[in-house]
């Protein structure tokens, strides 16, 4: 499958620490990308995520569950991570070793894609 996820990406330190606190669910099609980010905690969330651990070339290292409440989360060589809303990476086929590429929608969004 090759569906596009709509990404946000936090750019201050404040942008990062909010992150998806305070939302009662993370958006369907969308994913918050942290770039230089090698962890996250789930201290304060009200949803479970899948946590995609991506190092430097935004390769899939890893795919993790994060459960509500969770320390932190992290895999060796982790570079930067995505935040998905639970169950999103089984039918996107986002595994370790696939490729996220990014590039802009018509509207000027950026777009994820695993290859």
């Amino acid at each position: 499958m090759h569906s596009a996820i709509l990404l946000k990406i936090p750019r201050t330190q404040k942008e990062k620490e909010i992150g998806l606190l305070g939302l009662a669910s993370p958006p369907a099609g969308w994913g918050m990308l942290f770039l230089d980010t090698p962890f996250i905690h789930m201290v304060g969330m009200r949803f479970p995520i899948d946590v995609v651990c991506l190092n430097g070339d935004f390769k899939v290292i890893a795919v993790l569950y994060a459960p509500i409440g969770a320390p932190n989360i992290t895999t060796f060589g982790t570079r930067h991570i995505l935040e998905l809303a639970s169950g999103t990476t089984i039918p996107l086929h986002i595994q370790p070793g696939k490729q996220m590429s990014i590039e802009t929608s018509c509207c000027g969004e950026p777009l994820a894609h695993f290859s």
